[in-house]
């Protein structure tokens, strides 16, 4: 895949656009599951709120997982499989958290709805993930 170049010249790497492009499936992922269990788990506030975003939380993140190590970030090594996926997970577990908090305080507590605070708190959470997984674990396998 060429550079991409926008109209600032600034260089949009392939790895960026691959991360762009398994993002926006696992934002759906997360999104849908998320909308589905709201909408229809016999649950009611903090709890519906937390057992919705840790439903959609597990469905996204094991996508994302194998899509960044052998798509994004091109791994190649299953020897490090589970030391990646230990690492992978003990981040996502603290995205999670972070998210858990985000939308317990925006839904329930400033009474923002349900699916803007989803798309905001979801927007951070990708952004924070992104880092944490090009530098911390995904970083030391050249990525193309």
């Amino acid at each position: 895949m060429k550079e991409i170049t926008n109209s600032k010249n600034n260089i949009i790497s392939p790895q960026t656009v691959r991360y762009i492009f398994t993002g926006t499936i696992t934002a759906a992922i997360d999104l849908s599951v998320y909308i589905l269990c709201f909408e229809y788990l016999p649950l009611y506030g903090t709890t519906l709120t937390v057992v919705s975003t840790i439903n959609a939380w597990s469905f996204s993140t094991m996508f994302s997982f194998f899509s960044n190590k052998f798509y994004v970030f091109k791994g190649v090594s299953n020897r490090k499989l589970i030391y990646e996926l230990g690492l992978f997970l003990s981040v996502r577990l603290l995205s999670l958290l972070m998210s858990v908090t985000m939308m317990i305080l925006l839904i329930n507590s400033v009474g923002i709805n349900f699916f803007i605070a989803k798309i905001t708190v979801s927007t951070l959470i990708v952004s924070f993930n992104y880092i944490v997984s090009r530098i911390l674990i995904f970083g030391k396998e050249k990525a193309a």
